[in-house]
């Protein structure tokens, strides 16, 4: 249960840095 929600977390946290490092260089 806890390895399942892990996996998702990753890639949560993946695309969040993409998002962060498009916004920062839009700025």
């Amino acid at each position: 249960m806890e390895d399942n929600n892990a996996e998702e977390s990753i890639e949560v946290t993946s695309r969040g840095h993409s998002d962060i490092l498009r916004g920062k260089k839009t700025l």
